[in-house]
């Protein structure tokens, strides 16, 4: 079984080697590595909106638009945790009592049904959440 398994992975990894067969094997994989994407996205849009929330606390504030939340992204994270799994820049969408966070998911089509999201309380909803307890 393990020789097997070993000539499995020799032959995946060659596969993917050829730049030609690339598209296909990835094609086929997708459905395998789909949640281990949807885990990594989720877990960076938590920490997004963890920073998102900080930065409220202190400026009182969220950015307005897509250009100030990729300024803001620019300035608090490395260039490869600004973008999904992939490859799409995280989008931001501000409500009246909250904000998500949204990976525009494996179509890298944002408003579709297989986009990632991640939503948080405003400081103000937070706070009269917390005096409703």
């Amino acid at each position: 079984m393990g020789k097997i398994f070993l000539i499995a992975i020799l032959a995946l990894v060659a596969g993917l080697a050829i730049p030609t067969t690339r598209p296909m094997i990835m094609e086929r994989a997708e459905p395998i590595l789909y949640p281990i994407h949807k885990w990594q996205n989720t877990s960076e849009m938590e920490q997004i909106a963890r920073e998102l929330a900080a930065f409220e606390r202190t400026y009182y504030r969220l950015p307005t638009d897509q250009a100030g939340f990729d300024e803001w992204m620019a300035g608090q994270f490395a260039e490869e945790s600004r973008t999904d799994s992939w490859g799409t820049p995280y989008d931001l969408r501000v409500g009246p009592d909250s904000f998500t966070i949204v990976s525009a998911g494996a179509d890298r089509t944002l408003a579709t049904p297989d986009d990632l999201e991640y939503t948080e309380l405003k400081l103000a909803a937070r706070a009269d959440a917390n005096s409703r307890k």
